[in-house]
């Protein structure tokens, strides 16, 4: 047994290790990770530790008494929250975002992501969630709501121009303000409605003249956003309005206007509405990260958020495999052939391979004038501008973006932020991925040397009582066959199989002189050696793995009739898996040849079975057991 426990250490060091590094990542993560039972009540199962770096508040609080998250969301807050939660029921996730007060007696702004968790059969069984602080980042709106108010109150104080049209001669007439708004000459702004038409951007032209004419027809009053292409080649978003004025007998007579510039608050508005479709881009990325575990599905939807908010025509990621220290294609978007699938960077080659290797972006403005090295596999695809840029977490480098566009590209101060940003996202989304999987590697290779380790105990077992050769794999392999006929999930067989390979584990207890004795046993060896089952589930039950897989060692001598050992349970007292096992086991020892006696015909092992059925065994087993053709 000892060396067995050793045989253990290398496995359980390096889970240790993943899941210390696990809560790490929990501790230092910006996100609240938690879980709660999902029974009706919403119970608290599970708060990360570093709740108290954003709230103050210690993990048990939350999970010790079930109103403490209710009672401390801001009352205005509180039944738009419940009234959401249905929806997670619906869709199998939620977000929502509210207020909730702190240790300190201040509120702060959550944004709260719930994922259903479903077993085999597709019924949710557990709910997990984040919690992410948005108080900056609400502050900030609010600034930006504030700023936008503001900057609307100045330009309603801003000089504005007019002009002034004789209908009947068709001279058209400007004030000297409209040409210091725009900085031009007299000369810029037609004399004649024809002449303003033609200094109208070409794409706004017939717009602008269509609302003149309805206008002037229908007697209303008119005001539309257009823009104005001057000479010097400036283009300036206006804002006008026109009101026309009649003879008695309804003839048109005159239309007076007024221009105002809203160039910078068009722009404003643009800027403004590209970093809320930036900010819903990361929060899409974000999802994507914490809601799935496959890395090309979330590369795939980072890169065509990259292609669309950057404004670029192609891109992919290459991962930077660390055995060989090469850039191996990872997903890509926006090419004409597959040809960079196939692609294979080292580092410190290629524009790619610098990228990495150096850690910073790597620009090339014009990809005709240079050896670009990749040009091969990207031919006909007529790029014309390139970037690389180096993806880095936790200071080391886990792949490269790259990103292609068939035109030059004038990128500003704003663009290259938040490629910044985009690469981060991409980033961690990696590295979490890459620490999620070693985990699970890990729990894999730590599970296979458990079980390769319970099949040398089964066999060592068997040579020790003397058994036939395979008979714990033979109980084994039928017990599990008969328990899936029975509808046991997949989840149960393993506890199922483990028990069954383990039934006489107990014996290890039992003296050599009574276990390997040759004659008949008596009442006072049999009283010992009616106690390994009780040895069984006193080894057993002191490795946790295992313990879920007591249910055959312990009770494989019970009986249907309650005059079984060691407790006299009696009919659904005995588990299921022991009612299955102790048929199984009886069919094989009585067709397996003993030192005392020869095996036993099929037919009359079978009518021992079915004689013994209602007293020994469950009869829904017997018959399960009888139908199948072993």
């Amino acid at each position: 047994m000892e060396k067995t426990k050793e045989s253990y250490k290398g496995p359980e060091k390096k889970l240790d290790k993943l899941q210390k590094r696990l809560e790490y990542f929990l501790a230092n993560s910006p996100a609240v990770f938690y879980t709660c039972d999902f029974g009706g009540a919403w119970a608290c199962t599970f708060m990360s530790q570093n709740i108290v770096n954003q709230l103050g508040y210690e993990p048990a609080m939350f999970c010790e008494h079930p109103n403490f998250w209710a009672d401390h969301i801001h009352p205005d807050d509180r039944q738009r929250v419940f009234d959401g939660l249905p929806q997670l029921l619906e869709k199998g996730s939620h977000v929502h975002e509210y207020r909730f007060l702190n240790k300190e007696g201040t509120y702060r702004w959550m944004r709260d992501e719930l994922l259903l968790i479903y077993d085999s059969e597709g019924k949710p069984v557990d709910c997990v969630g984040f919690w992410i602080d948005i108080t900056e980042q609400k502050s900030a709106e609010e600034a930006l709501r504030q700023s936008e108010e503001r900057l609307q109150e100045a330009q309603h104080l801003a000089h504005v121009g007019s002009w002034d049209l004789d209908i009947v001669t068709n001279v058209l007439v400007w004030s000297d303000e409209s040409y210091r708004i725009f900085e031009i000459d007299k000369n810029d702004f037609g004399a004649s409605y024809e002449a303003f038409l033609s200094t109208i951007h070409p794409d706004d032209r017939k717009a602008v003249d269509e609302t003149y004419v309805k206008s002037v027809r229908d007697r209303t009053p008119y005001e539309i956003v257009h823009r104005l292409k001057f000479p010097d080649g400036r283009v300036k978003f206006v804002q006008e309005r026109c009101m026309t004025f009649y003879s008695v007998a309804g003839d048109p007579l005159r239309s007076i206007g007024t221009v105002q510039d809203i160039t910078e608050r068009k722009l404003t508005e643009e800027r403004m509405q590209r970093q809320l479709q930036r900010l819903s881009a990361l929060r899409s990325i974000d999802l994507a990260i914490s809601s799935s575990l496959d890395i090309r599905m979330t590369l795939n939807i980072f890169i065509e958020h990259v292609l669309t908010q950057l404004g670029v025509d192609a891109g992919n990621v290459l991962l930077l495999n660390p055995h060989s220290n090469m850039l191996e294609y990872a997903a890509g978007q926006g090419f004409r052939t597959n040809a960079l699938r196939h692609s294979y960077v080292r580092l410190g080659e290629g524009h790619a391979g610098v990228a990495a290797l150096e850690k910073r972006i790597v620009g090339i403005s014009d990809l005709r004038e240079g050896g670009f090295k990749q040009s091969k596999l990207l031919g006909g695809e007529d790029f014309i501008t390139y970037y690389g840029v180096p993806l880095v977490a936790k200071g080391h480098v886990k792949g490269v973006l790259e990103i292609f566009h068939r035109n030059p590209l004038k990128p500003d101060e704003e663009w290259f932020e938040f490629l910044d940003a985009l690469a981060l996202q991409a980033a961690i989304a990696i590295d979490n991925n890459s620490l999620f999987y070693e985990l699970e590697r890990s729990n894999m290779d730590l599970m296979l040397a458990y079980d390769s380790t319970i099949e040398g105990w089964s066999s060592a077992l068997d040579y020790r009582d003397k058994e036939t050769e395979g008979h714990s794999q033979r109980v084994t392999d039928m017990t599990v066959r008969i328990a899936r006929e029975m509808g046991m999930a997949e989840r149960e067989l393993v506890h199922v199989r483990r028990g069954a390979l383990l039934h006489d584990i107990g014996k290890m207890g039992i003296p050599d002189s009574i276990l390997l004795k040759p004659g008949a046993l008596t009442e006072e060896e049999w009283k010992i050696m009616r106690l390994h089952p009780v040895y069984s589930r006193d080894l057993l039950s002191k490795i946790a793995y295992l313990r879920p897989a007591l249910d055959i060692p312990y009770c494989h001598h019970e009986k249907w009739d309650g005059t079984g050992y060691p407790r006299g349970l009696k009919r659904d007292q005995i588990p299921i898996s022991a009612r299955i096992f102790v048929v199984v086991d009886v069919w094989d020892a009585l067709r397996s040849d003993r030192p005392y006696r020869p095996a036993w015909p099929e037919g009359k092992t079978l009518e021992h079975i079915r004689a013994i059925s209602g007293s020994h065994f469950d009869p829904k087993v017997v018959d399960i057991f009888l139908k199948i053709q072993w």
